[in-house]
């Protein structure tokens, strides 16, 4: 059985912080005192957190992938050819 991804939210739990403080961490925002983020940073290299891209993308109001929809009846019309 393969094991599930680290999660920002295992991340928060094993640092006893906040999701958005590992947020902070991870975009390397100013405002996270030195102690929480080496912390944070100790905990993402022991779990071997890796962001997920896709939930960066969407976070950031686009993933870049199309989606198709195409139909066709469930019985199939005899077709004929235009000449």
């Amino acid at each position: 059985m393969m094991k599930a991804s680290v999660t920002i939210n295992d991340v928060a739990r094993a640092a006893g912080v906040s999701k958005r403080t590992v947020t902070r961490v991870l975009n390397d925002e100013h405002d996270v005192k030195e102690k929480t983020r080496r912390r944070v940073r100790q905990v993402i290299t022991e779990l071997r957190y890796v962001p997920n891209s896709l939930a960066q993308r969407l976070a950031m109001g686009h993933s870049e992938i199309v989606g198709v929809y195409a139909y066709e009846e469930s019985f199939p019309r005899e077709r004929h050819a235009v000449l």
